[in-house]
């Protein structure tokens, strides 16, 4: 356990559809909602205290000689009841931490290190003991991680239009290169019902329907709209020059050649009508092709994570039925259930 290695990912903020990563749907005028779900631990006591499982490669606790199978017995003199305990005096402590440190059989002894600052500010991973940890990311999401000893897994849950997006991070804290992708990732609702992942393009028809299904229609759209507006362009300034406006003029009691009123209204209707369309049709579209870039930039892909490494993204599944939802994963051999609820 250390640092949260998830943050959870819905960064800008549309009136019809989501972008990902910090300023959260929730603060979207209209349409519809993100919906955090709790997630929610599976009892098991965490040890009381922190035995370290990895070193992470050029951080604080390497320079400073920390090793697996160290145990933190006290921080800043202050001796933790628990992991989180733990990682809460390293978070919260200044540029440098007292640690007294367990090593083997040996006399306990004491070290000063500097600390980064920012996460990962001394750079560990604790043995969990097969408990699952909640925590929160530096946004507001409920984030939960487990280890056991090989694989960290964090993952925060989230439903938003109807899809429930499920941010996994993967660390490596193996000898050896991990393999994952999404089809090691399942779901269940609450009556047991299983899921599988949705495909991004899937979630893309789901967000947009034919507008992010059918971009090349809505490019004929706009191509449409725009032409329709330089054609009432076109049309006022003819119109403005020719015998027409004598007509609309006649029927006014008057025998000039100014521009008619009725007819510069309907035109100047016709254009905006156009435009509005277009402008309308070009906003829909800019925003399907946003969420189509930042969906392949954010799902899980087929990857390999190398020792001490993360890695991780989206996974997407259909909105449960019923709670709470089950999110399983089978890395390796390494089988993981998360369970989340509906915020109460």
């Amino acid at each position: 356990m250390h640092e949260p290695i998830n943050t959870i990912m819905f960064q800008k903020c549309h009136v019809k559809h989501f972008l990902f990563l910090t300023a959260l749907l929730g603060g979207c005028a209209s349409g519809p909602q993100l919906i955090k779900l709790t997630p929610v631990a599976n009892g098991v006591k965490p040890p009381e205290t922190c035995k370290i499982t990895t070193v992470l490669p050029t951080s604080p606790a390497e320079t400073a000689g920390l090793k697996p199978g160290d145990v933190v017995i006290s921080a800043n003199d202050v001796k933790p009841h628990s992991v989180q305990e733990s990682l809460e005096l390293i978070r919260n402590s200044g540029p440098n931490i007292n640690l007294k440190i367990a090593r083997d059989n040996a006399e306990p002894f004491k070290m000063v290190v500097k600390l980064n600052d920012k996460p990962p500010r001394l750079g560990i991973t604790c043995d969990l003991g097969g408990a699952q940890i909640l925590g929160t990311t530096p946004d507001g999401h409920p984030y939960i991680e487990t280890s056991d000893g090989l694989v960290d897994l964090s993952a925060t849950a989230s439903i938003y239009n109807g899809i429930t997006f499920v941010r996994v991070g993967v660390r490596n804290l193996s000898d050896h290169p991990i393999n994952t992708n999404p089809g090691e990732f399942s779901a269940a609702d609450g009556n047991r019902v299983m899921m599988a992942p949705m495909l991004p393009s899937q979630v893309q028809y789901a967000l947009h329907g034919d507008v992010g299904a059918n971009m090349v229609a809505i490019q004929n759209q706009i191509a449409w709209a725009n032409a329709a507006g330089n054609a009432a362009r076109a049309n006022a300034t003819y119109t403005t020059n020719a015998s027409a406006y004598s007509y609309g003029n006649y029927a006014h009691g008057t025998a000039t050649t100014s521009p008619d009123p009725g007819s510069q209204f309907a035109s100047s209707f016709y254009n905006g009508y156009a435009m509005g369309a277009a402008i309308r049709a070009q906003r829909e579209l800019n925003n399907a092709q946003a969420d189509a870039v930042l969906l392949n930039r954010e799902t899980l892909l087929s990857i390999t994570v190398n020792p001490t490494f993360l890695g991780g993204g989206l996974i997407y599944f259909p909105q449960p039925n019923t709670f709470p939802l089950m999110v399983m994963a089978d890395i390796e051999g390494h089988k993981f259930t998360f369970t989340f609820n509906s915020p109460q």
